[in-house]
């Protein structure tokens, strides 16, 4: 019995030796998958290993617009990431998506008329889909909206803050929205505004970006830029202020349903008789001036023609050899040119600083003829 029980105490040790020697096996670490959807087609841009559960986002397809971050659900939890985020619970294979905002900068702007004052209102428009996506994944208090706007002479052809740093320009208008502007069933808008126009600013050319902020489920907050086009997105206040004011139709409709009664004729507008006078008034501080060719081909400048807007300006002009032009405003009785805050020439901004004021009621500049 002695000797039985010594020999299943050896072989006992003997097999606690054996599994000690044998190696342990480590799990493999999750793959991680990251795709994105262009063209209708899932398409797969890269592959990772989440060492110690750990993987770091690549940055944005640069076939995509709209980029907001690499999404993924993993253990039932929902993961958002910027591109260079890192994702510290990766626990199983995985695979993240791109996620995507149809959000978009639009064409051309408006005027706004409020509180006696003028100014001009830029808008951005997102995808509601796109954007019910995106707050069910990080909730509606984290994803909030904005505009930026600076005179068109600091973009070059990105608009993002870190452009406009890098170009030397550190000052912009922020205007971040309280709320939507407009919303219909299939989108959002987002407004922005800029006014108390400085002076000599009134025929300034601006530009605009609708921004959206997101708050990522890491933490992290990260800009999101609607798409912009340079060329089409911006506008002068007083060419916005003068098509506002211009914007008639003889007969009432929808859109025209302000009966307005002046001299030259009634019509119906968008904007109420108050609203009109306060942009014919912001319209009366700019020297707009008209410009062609008379009979015999040379060039003529003359008070800028409109159906419904009369200046109280009047224009005299010299040509010299080269047909560059020294320009004279003059002012009516009981005005002054010193109430002028720009200069607009043939639906270009001439400054004020080449403007020489020759008496309370004369103003003078020149033109060259090449001046687009």
């Amino acid at each position: 019995m002695k000797k039985t029980r010594n020999t299943l105490l050896a072989l006992l040790l003997a097999l606690t030796c054996f599994l000690c020697a044998v190696p342990v096996v480590a799990a493999d670490a999750p793959t991680v998958e990251f795709t994105y959807s262009y063209g209708g087609q899932t398409i797969p841009c890269a592959t990772k290993t989440a060492e110690g559960g750990s993987v770091t986002m690549p940055d944005a397809p640069e076939v995509l617009t709209g980029f907001v971050g690499w999404y993924a659900e993993i253990g039932g939890q929902k993961h958002l990431l910027p591109a260079g985020g890192v994702c510290t619970a990766v626990t199983e294979d995985a695979t993240f998506v791109a996620l995507t905002v149809d959000y978009k900068t639009d064409y051309d702007a408006s005027v706004r008329l409020r509180d006696g004052d003028v100014a001009l209102r830029f808008t951005s428009t997102i995808t509601l889909t796109t954007y019910e996506a995106l707050t069910a994944i990080v909730g509606e208090e984290n994803v909030s909206f904005g505009t930026y706007i600076v005179p068109l002479s600091y973009v070059k052809k990105e608009f993002t803050l870190e452009a406009l740093a890098a170009g030397g320009y550190t000052q912009y208008v922020d205007v971040p929205a309280g709320a939507f502007y407009a919303m219909t069933e299939e989108s959002a808008t987002v407004a922005g505004s800029i006014g108390q126009i400085l002076y000599d600013h009134y025929t300034l050319k601006y530009t605009a970006i609708g921004y959206m902020k997101v708050k990522y489920t890491d933490g992290t907050t990260g800009t999101v830029y609607a798409a912009y086009n340079r060329d089409k997105n911006q506008a002068s206040v007083a060419k916005t202020v003068l098509l506002a004011y211009e914007d008639r139709s003889v007969d009432e409709s929808e859109t025209h349903k302000n009966k307005i009664v002046a001299p030259n004729g009634t019509s119906y507008s968008p904007y109420t008789a108050e609203e009109l006078e306060l942009c014919e008034g912001f319209l009366d501080k700019i020297a707009l001036i008209g410009l062609d060719l008379d009979e015999k081909g040379k060039y003529q400048y003359f008070v800028y023609k409109t159906k419904y807007y009369v200046s109280p300006w009047s224009i005299d002009y010299v040509l010299d050899a080269y047909e560059d032009a020294t320009i004279t405003v003059t002012a009516p009785a009981g005005r002054s040119v010193n109430e002028i805050r720009g200069i607009f020439v043939d639906g270009a901004r001439s400054s004020l600083k080449n403007a020489t004021i020759l008496s309370d009621s004369k103003l003078q500049f020149e033109r060259s003829t090449f001046i687009g």
